[in-house]
C-alpha cells in the first residue's frame, strides 16, 4: 500500500494548507514500510470559497424506465387505456386473437360474445374496449386484469411481471371509467375479487345515454382478497365500449401521485427534477400530455420501444416539484421536434394567461405561469442511436435555432446545450482504426469545439452524463468490480480538466459556461455476480426487482466521492441530477404497492442534500492509496486515496466535513484539524453496512442505514476519529466565524 496525497489544486480559493506537524515524517515513514498509518485531514474553516449550488443535490427522471408508472404514480392498472394491443403478446404462428389489450384477460370465451379493440369509437386514442353479449345465457362479456408491475424492457419483452391484487377488507378503492353505450343500453359491472361470481365489492353502473361519460365509484370489499381482480363486464345483451379504467387505493392520492411516495422522497429533498428524459424526450410531444388526464392518447415512444398513456404530463410533472419543493428542469424534444414546439411548450409554462400558450394552461386549471427557469435542448445529441443525433456543429446551429425561439417567448430563462466529454487525439485515432468503433463514436470527436464555435454566446451550461466504470465484462472479478467503483471521481475530475479548458478557450470573453451534471452515477452493468447479491434468494427470478431496489452501499459510497468532487469544485457545476430517483429495481426509492424504502444511493443523496446556501471549504487529506487495475487496456492504473473529503460552511456557521472510507476491507484512524472551530462537539452520522454489496429491501428495509451520535472535541480543535470501513460519515459543527452573504446569482 503506498502513501499519497489526496489534494485538489482547483478548489474555490486555491488554497495551500501548510502540512500537519509531523506530517512529513509520516509519508517518509510509510514509503519505508508497507503499514497503515493514521491518516490527517486539515480543514479551515475560516477561509471559504464559492458558493455550493442548491441544485447539485437534484435527480432525474424519465418516463418509461417506470419512475412513474408503476412507480410514484397513484395508479393500480397496467395499460389502463387498452392503447397497447396484443402484439408481441405471443411467438405462436398463428396469432388467436382475445380481442382485449395487453395484460388484459376475457372474463368468458364464448361464441355469443365478442371483444374488439376499437379504433373508430374511443375515448383516448387509439383504442377503446368494445364488450358485446348476444345471449345471457352464455355468462357475462367482459375483461378482467390481476395487477402488474411494469419493468424495465430488457428483463422481459412483456416489460410487466405479475403482481397480483391483494384487496384489504375494510380499504375503500376508488375506480373511474369513460362508458359509451351502444344501440340497447344496458348496465356495467365494476368488481374486485377472484372472478365474477366471487366478488367482495361491487358496483353497477346504469345506462347513462350514448355520449360518452366518465364515472367514478367507491369500492370497499367486505374480505380480503389475496389474489385478486379487477374486472369489468355486462351481464344483458347489448354493446357498449369502456375506456381509461383507473383503480387507485382512496386518500392516498396527490394529484396523480402516491401520498406516501412524495413523503417520504422528501426526507430525500430533490432541489431539481429533471423530465421527461432522457432519450425519452427526442422523441415526445409535450401536448400529448396536457387536457383531461383520461382523454390524453397512448402513445409510443420508439427511444424506449415503450408506450406511456401521459397520465403524467406537464400540468402533473409542475405540481409534483411543486410537492417536493425542487426546481422543475425539462428537456425539449430535439430530435423528432422543432424549434418552434419548443417555444410554444415555453410559453405554456411561462406565458401570461393573456398568451396563446397561457390561455391553454388557464383552461387545464392553472392561470398562474409556472415560471421554469431551466430548460435543456435535447439529450446525449452525440449517440447515432438518438434521435436527431448529429455532430456537435450541426447540433450548434440547431441549439442556436431553438435558442432564439425560446428566448423570445421568455428571456429569462437559462438553456442548458448537449455536450460531452470529447475524444482525445489519440482515442479518436484508435477508434478510426476500428469501423465498428468509429460508427459508435464519430460524433463525440471536437462535438463540444463544434458546439461552442457555433452557439457559445446562446449557452448558459453544457449538460454531461457520466456513468463509471460503465459496462462490467463478465471475466471482472467482484473485488475489482467494487474498487472500480470506489474510483468514479477520478475518473471524473480528468475528463473534467480537459472540457473546461477547451469551453474556457472558445467562450465569449469573460463568459463562465458552468457544467449541468444532469445524469450520473455509479453504474456497474453486466456484472456476474449480480444474481448471486442476495437477488435470486428473496424473489422468483421472474420477478426480480419485486424486493426492492437493486442498489447497493458500493454505488452509494462511488456517488458520494462525485458529490465531494462537486462540492471541492462548486464554480464548475450549476446543477446535477442523480440517476434516477424511481425506477423499477435500480430507483433511489424503492416501490411496491403496499411497501416502499429507501436505497443506499437515496440514503446517501439524504446526507448531502440541502436547501441552505452554503460556500466550499479547502479541505487538505494525507492517507494510503491502493492500486486499482484499469477496466480497459488503454486504462492508466489509478493510485486510489483512501479518503475523500469535501467540506462546506452555512451563513449560520454551522459546518459539514463529509468523508469516504474507501477502504473495503478495514476502518481507517485519522487525525482531523478544524481551523476555527467552536463547541466542545460534533455531530456524527455514518451511512455503512456489514458489507460493501449490502441492500435494502421491503422485508429489510435498513441493512444499509444513517446511523447517527457525537462524540466530543478537543480543546485544540483536534479530532481523532476512525472511518468505518467502506462507509461516508459526516460531521457536523460549529464555527466561530460566518461567511458573508453572497449575493444570489
Amino acid at each position: 500500500m503506498s502513501r499519497g496525497s489526496n489534494t485538489w489544486r482547483r478548489g474555490p480559493l486555491c488554497l495551500w494548507f501548510a502540512l500537519l506537524p509531523g506530517m512529513a515524517q509520516h509519508e517518509s515513514a510509510a514509503q519505508e514500510q508497507e503499514t497503515h498509518t493514521v491518516a490527517e485531514i486539515q480543514v479551515d474553516l475560516a477561509s471559504a470559497g464559492a458558493e455550493i449550488s442548491p441544485l447539485l443535490f437534484g435527480h432525474f427522471t424519465e418516463m418509461t424506465l417506470t419512475s412513474f408508472e408503476g412507480g410514484v404514480s397513484n395508479e393500480w392498472l397496467f395499460n389502463r387505456k387498452f392503447g397497447i394491443d396484443e402484439s408481441g403478446e405471443t411467438d405462436k404462428l398463428i396469432v388467436l386473437r382475445s380481442g382485449t389489450g395487453a395484460g388484459w384477460t376475457p372474463l368468458t370465451q364464448d361464441t355469443a360474445v365478442t371483444l374488439a379493440l376499437d379504433k373508430n369509437v374511443h375515448f383516448s386514442a387509439p383504442f377503446a374496449q368494445r364488450l358485446t353479449l348476444l345471449d345471457a345465457a352464455a355468462g357475462p362479456a367482459g375483461v378482467w386484469q390481476s395487477g402488474f408491475q411494469p419493468v424495465l424492457k430488457h428483463l422481459t419483452p412483456l416489460k410487466r411481471v405479475p403482481y397480483p391484487f391483494r384487496f384489504k377488507a375494510g380499504t375503500t378503492y376508488r375506480v373511474r371509467l369513460a362508458i359509451r353505450q351502444g344501440n340497447d343500453p344496458v348496465s356495467v359491472h365494476v368488481g374486485l375479487g377472484t372472478a365474477a361470481d366471487a366478488l367482495a365489492a361491487e358496483t353497477t353502473i346504469a345506462p347513462q345515454g350514448r355520449d360518452w361519460v366518465v364515472v367514478e365509484r367507491l369500492l370497499t370489499p367486505m374480505r380480503t382478497v389475496e389474489d385478486g381482480r379487477f374486472l369489468v363486464c355486462i351481464r344483458e345483451p347489448g354493446t357498449v365500449w369502456i375506456d381509461s379504467l383507473s383503480l387507485t387505493e382512496d386518500g392516498k392520492d396527490d394529484g396523480g401521485f402516491r401520498k406516501d411516495v412524495i413523503e417520504l422522497t422528501n426526507q430525500i429533498m430533490p432541489t431539481i427534477l429533471r423530465w421527461p428524459g432522457g432519450c425519452f424526450a427526442d422523441d415526445y410531444d409535450w401536448r400529448d400530455g396536457i387536457g383531461p388526464v383520461d382523454r390524453r392518447p397512448v402513445t409510443y415512444n420508439r427511444a424506449w420501444k415503450s408506450f406511456t398513456p401521459n397520465d403524467v404530463g406537464t400540468d402533473e410533472f409542475i405540481h409534483l416539484c411543486r410537492r417536493l419543493r425542487a426546481e422543475p428542469y425539462l428537456c425539449v424534444n430535439y430530435g423528432t421536434g422543432t424549434a418552434e414546439q419548443a417555444a410554444a411548450w415555453v410559453e405554456y409554462c411561462n406565458g401570461a394567461a393573456s398568451t396563446p400558450g397561457g390561455r391553454l394552461r388557464t383552461q387545464h386549471g392553472h392561470p398562474e405561469p409556472f415560471n421554469v427557469r431551466y430548460w435543456n435542448v435535447g439529450n446525449e445529441i452525440y449517440l447515432p442511436n438518438e434521435f436527431g443525433s448529429t455532430s456537435g456543429r450541426d447540433y450548434g446551429r440547431g441549439f442556436r435555432r431553438f435558442a432564439e425561439a425560446m428566448r423570445a417567448v421568455d428571456p429569462g430563462i437559462r438553456l442548458v446545450a448537449v455536450g460531452c466529454f470529447d475524444l482525445a487525439a489519440e482515442e479518436a485515432a484508435r477508434a478510426q482504426r476500428d469501423p465498428e468503433q468509429w460508427q459508435l463514436l464519430r460524433y463525440f470527436h471536437d462535438w463540444t469545439r463544434g458546439l461552442m464555435e457555433e452557439a457559445g454566446d446562446q449557452v448558459d451550461l453544457i449538460s454531461i452524463h457520466f456513468y463509471d466504470p460503465g459496462g462490467v465484462e463478465k471475466a471482472q472479478s467482484r473485488e475489482h468490480v467494487n474498487q472500480l467503483c470506489m474510483a468514479p471521481a477520478l475518473a471524473l475530475e480528468e475528463r473534467l480538466d480537459r472540457l473546461q479548458e477547451l469551453v474556457r478557450s472558445l467562450a465569449p470573453a469573460g463568459k463562465h459556461i458552468p457544467i449541468a451534471l444532469d445524469e450520473w452515477a455509479t453504474w456497474a452493468q453486466n456484472e456476474s455476480n449480480l444474481t448471486e447479491i442476495e437477488v435470486s434468494k428473496e424473489a422468483d427470478p421472474a420477478g426480480i426487482g419485486l424486493d426492492g431496489s437493486l442498489e447497493m452501499l458500493r454505488s452509494a459510497l462511488g456517488e458520494a466521492t462525485i458529490m465531494n468532487l462537486m462540492q471541492r469544485r462548486p464554480a464548475d457545476f450549476a446543477l446535477a441530477n442523480k440517476t434516477l430517483l424511481y425506477a423499477y429495481a435500480v430507483g433511489e426509492i424503492g416501490i411496491r404497492r403496499d411497501a416502499l424504502h429507501v436505497s443506499p444511493c437515496g440514503l446517501m443523496m439524504q446526507l448531502y442534500a440541502t436547501r441552505e446556501r452554503c460556500r466550499a471549504v479547502e479541505v487538505r487529506t494525507v492517507c494510503d492509496s491502493f492500486k486499482v487495475e484499469p477496466l480497459r487496456p488503454h486504462d492508466a492504473t489509478r493510485h486510489v486515496p483512501e479518503l475523500d473529503a469535501s467540506a462546506r460552511i452555512f451563513e449560520n456557521g454551522e459546518a459539514e466535513l463529509f468523508v469516504v472510507n474507501r477502504n473495503l476491507e478495514a476502518p481507517v484512524s485519522c487525525r482531523i484539524a478544524l481551523r476555527g472551530v467552536a463547541g466542545n462537539s460534533v455531530e456524527v452520522a455514518v451511512l455503512t453496512a456489514d458489507s460493501v454489496l449490502a441492500r435494502n429491501a421491503f422485508a429489510r428495509p435498513d441493512r444499509v442505514r444513517i446511523e447517527t451520535s457525537s462524540i466530543p472535541l478537543e480543546s485544540d480543535a483536534v479530532l481523532l476519529h476512525t472511518f468505518p470501513k467502506h462507509s461516508l460519515t459526516r460531521l457536523r459543527f460549529k464555527t466561530g466565524v460566518a461567511p458573508a452573504p453572497q449575493t444570489p446569482k
